[in-house]
């Protein structure tokens, strides 16, 4: 608990800010603590049925049935946010009488609370005030303005929607347009109706067509069959057979053949009758050759000057059979009519052939034209869908406006309390003391870890003897009596006992206030009064605080000035920016071998300055060999005593031991009497001695 106090005194600036700053902010908030008057009321959420059924074609349909709340979206949240939203606030604020004592809106929204209870549709809404009748007005003012601010929100909700699907709605249109018509010209370009039913028919039309094929080829081929046995039987080809039938059927033809035979028959007569030579004879010869040459003028006319026949058996009959009787006539006419036939047959195989050729490019070409088709129809499908979906939304806005922003009712209507409510005063004080509490112990904690105090586990770990323990030390220098109490006399002899290099003896600590010039002064009174002659050295070489107690003057010669029987003093005074030129350069060895070469004193004590703050401590110490460490509980720091010796052992500084600074005897009471250094009116008249030496 000891130590507790010690931290606490130690840093005790801090913790007197903190708790004073606690303190005012406690004075302010009572200061600012009114009664506070309370308004209850209460608002219900209605559940609106929306029964919109929307067809989206073969994508579907939307159906918006009951509605229902949601953990992901609850509706509650929503209107909650609403009610205590900026813009609200600020149309309540408007109409408030205290709107001007009120300095933001954040700081008026701290006035309205709104909470919904768990497992229904109720939100409670608590409005507070200072006074009962602001606090109505502004309780009634909320539930208003609420209601004109959902109102407000489900008229631009509704235009908004309406706005944009009307433009959404342009566009879906314009793209159903273009979709159907890019569908309608594709099928009227590719014929393409019913891909599937098409290509069934048009395999059925091959496979009739190939039948059909199939039947020409072989009626062909019989019939070709027939024709060479015909040709081959009558040694007549069909286009012989053909002018054969031609020149029978001519009259004049006929005419003359029949001439010919009856002039023949007269001319075989008139050769019976009468002599070759008789002018009837030559006269039906004449006729003959004359008939004769007619026929054959007919028969040359019907072979159209195509060579003769190399199988007819007359060599100047052309290429038909003019002689046809009625059985080789009707062969002739099978000949032409089996051979116009056949060559019907064969045209009719080539068309159906040609037809099955186009038909099998045309289904060919089918799976590219029926992707086509079928994309073209799925985003005909997805424009018709997206389209009724927006005509369905544009009429589910036009239907139903509390979609968003659903029916609110007052359930209960505000009503301030008949008394205003608790005081915060106790909460406030209660803080206060905690925050006081916890946060000087965190302080505390936090710059006593940054920087903690000396302990005596640091004392045990330096390894330095502990030679002497004081109690707590004043450095009070009046009313010096000169005379050395039980402490410092054991003290003395204790440095009486130890081996002093040249009897040179540093008294140095890591900081200010540890008790180094009072234990500096109270050593050499001490061993005066063992019968030695000291000399103390006022270490401080540029500011001289032992010299400007005793009004000595500046001094840089090493002069010394008797204080006390056995007692003198040597104050050296050093510009600040040469003490570190003064020491290193031998200036201050110099007068320590004068002193020493004098012979005129046993011991030559150091007050040293302390050693972390100055950088000519160590210097000195490397000067005078020898170092007796002093430490004050509660006032000595653990880090800088681990770095002032850390420092001197680099100089190789002789720790003779540590001098305890503040420590309590058991059973008694610390002494806080100042220790008595010296005479000072005697001092002063030495001093005025060594003046007129």
């Amino acid at each position: 608990m000891s130590r507790l106090f010690t931290i606490a005194r130690r840093h005790i600036k801090i913790l007197a800010c903190w708790n004073l700053a606690l303190v005012c902010m406690a004075a302010f908030s009572l200061s600012k603590e009114k009664p506070i008057w309370t308004a209850n009321g209460s608002l219900i959420l209605s559940a609106n049925n929306r029964n919109l059924n929307a067809s989206l074609g073969k994508l579907g349909s939307v159906t918006d049935g009951e509605t229902y709340y949601s953990q992901q979206v609850d509706p509650l949240t929503i209107l909650i946010n609403i009610i205590t939203s900026t813009e609200t606030m600020e149309q309540i604020r408007a109409i408030d009488p205290e709107k001007d004592l009120i300095p933001s809106i954040e700081a008026y929204k701290g006035y309205f609370a709104v909470k919904p209870q768990e497992g229904s549709t109720i939100m409670n809404v608590t409005v507070t005030g200072r006074q009962p009748d602001i606090t109505q007005q502004r309780a009634d003012a909320l539930f208003t303005i609420f209601q004109q601010r959902l109102n407000q929100l489900r008229q631009q909700d509704a235009s908004q929607r309406s706005g944009f699907m009307q433009k959404e709605l342009e566009e879906s249109r314009k793209n159903l347009r273009d979709a159907q018509l890019a569908l309608s010209t594709y099928k009227q370009a590719t014929g393409l109706i019913n891909s599937e039913e098409q290509t069934k028919q048009i395999v059925i039309a091959i496979n009739n067509l190939s039948n059909a094929r199939s039947e020409a080829l072989g009626r062909a081929t019989a019939q070709t069959t027939q024709l060479n046995t015909l040709t081959d039987r009558l040694k007549l080809s069909p286009a012989e057979a053909m002018r054969s039938l031609q020149l029978n059927e001519s009259q004049d033809y006929q005419l003359a053949k029949k001439q010919l035979t009856e002039t023949e028959l007269n001319l075989a007569k008139a050769n019976a009758q009468y002599n070759p030579n008789a002018p009837e004879v030559q006269l039906l010869k004449s006729e003959r050759d004359r008939l004769q040459q007619q026929v054959n003028q007919y028969v040359s006319d019907a072979s159209g000057n195509i060579p003769n026949n190399a199988t007819s058996s007359n060599p100047s009959n052309p290429s038909s059979n003019p002689s046809t009787g009625a059985n080789l006539g009707d062969l002739m006419k099978q000949i032409v009519l089996t051979e116009g036939s056949a060559q019907s047959s064969q045209n009719q195989a080539n068309q159906l052939s040609e037809q099955i050729n186009q038909l099998n490019q045309q289904i060919k070409q089918f799976p590219i034209a029926q992707a086509k088709l079928q994309e073209l129809q799925r985003q005909y499908e997805i424009t018709e869908g997206v389209h009724n979906g927006l005509i369905a939304k544009v009429q589910e806005t036009k239907v139903n406006s509390f979609s968003n922003y659903p029916s609110v009712q007052v359930l209960d209507a505000p009503k301030v309390a008949d008394k205003p409510g608790g005081s915060k005063r106790i909460p406030i004080l209660m803080g206060t003391v905690l925050a006081s509490l916890f946060g000087t112990i965190a302080l505390m904690l936090l710059r006593e870890s940054r920087n903690p105090l000396l302990s005596p586990k640091d004392v045990q770990d330096s390894e330095l003897p502990v030679i002497g323990t004081l109690p707590i030390l004043q450095p009070t220098w009046e009313n010096l009596e000169g005379n050395a109490t039980l402490e410092f006399q054991r003290l003395a002899s204790a440095i009486s006992m130890m081996p002093l290099s040249n009897n040179r003896l540093m008294i140095a600590s890591a900081a200010p206030l540890e008790g180094r010039s009072t234990l500096t002064i109270g050593i050499a009174n001490a061993l005066v009064s063992l019968g030695f002659q000291v000399l103390v050295i006022d270490g401080d070489l540029w500011k001289g605080k032992l010299r400007q107690r005793l009004g000595i003057p500046p001094d840089t010669s090493g002069t010394t000035y008797p204080i006390a029987p056995g007692l003198d003093l040597m104050s050296l005074s050093v510009p600040p920016k040469g003490v570190m030129e003064f020491v290193a350069r031998g200036s201050f060895e110099q007068i320590l071998q004068a002193v020493e070469l004098s012979k005129r004193y046993d011991y030559v004590l150091l007050d040293s300055t302390p050693i972390c703050t100055t950088g000519e401590s160590a210097l000195l110490g490397t000067l005078m060999k020898n170092l007796l460490w002093v430490v004050r509980p509660g006032t000595s720091e653990r880090f800088a005593m681990k770095r002032a010796i850390a420092q001197l052992n680099r100089h190789h500084v002789h720790l003779a031991g540590i001098v305890i600074n503040g420590h309590e005897p058991e059973g008694s009471s610390p002494q806080k009497k100042p220790f008595p250094l010296l005479n000072l009116s005697l001092s002063r008249k030495a001093i005025e001695k060594v003046k007129e030496s």
